[in-house]
C-alpha cells in the first residue's frame, strides 16, 4: 500500500518515495505518519491544531506501533516531537521533508547523517 501511494505521491510524482528511500531505509519496512492525522483547510496547520490531535490520535498511534526509531520529515515536525511528550526510548532523528528548500548540499549531508544513524539503530 506505501508503495503505491509513494510512487505517486509528490511532485514530480515519486518524490516522496526517493525522499524516504535516501534516509536510508525501505518504504515496506516503516510507517508512514502525518503528525497532525487532522485535516483542515488549505493544510493550514497551526501549533494548537497540531498539539490537539498530537494528544487525541498521534500520540496513541505512536504508543501502539511502538516505534524504536522516528525519522521526523523536516525541523517543523522535529521540533513539535522534541517539544512534546515521546518516549525516551525512541531515537528521533531529524530527516528531509520532500517538499524541502534546502540547498542539495544540505539534504546530501541530512541523508547521509541520517543513514549513518539508522544503520546504528538497527545493528
Amino acid at each position: 500500500y506505501n508503495n503505491a501511494i509513494c510512487k505517486a505521491w509528490g511532485w514530480p510524482p515519486g518524490k516522496y518515495l526517493t525522499t524516504i528511500e535516501k534516509h536510508g531505509v525501505h518504504i515496506g519496512e516503516v510507517a508512514l505518519i502525518n503528525l497532525a492525522q487532522c485535516p483542515v483547510p488549505n493544510d493550514k496547520y497551526t501549533k494548537l491544531i497540531c498539539s490537539n490531535c498530537w494528544n487525541l490520535h498521534t500520540k496513541k498511534l505512536l504508543e501502539a506501533l511502538k516505534p524504536r526509531l522516528i525519522i521526523a520529515q523536516g525541523k517543523v515536525v522535529f521540533n513539535f516531537l522534541q517539544e512534546h511528550d515521546l518516549n525516551r526510548s525512541i531515537t528521533l532523528i531529524e530527516g528531509n521533508h520532500h517538499a524541502s528548500r534546502q540547498s542539495n548540499e544540505t539534504k546530501k549531508h541530512i541523508f547521509h547523517k541520517v543513514k549513518s544513524l539508522v544503520e546504528q539503530s538497527v545493528a
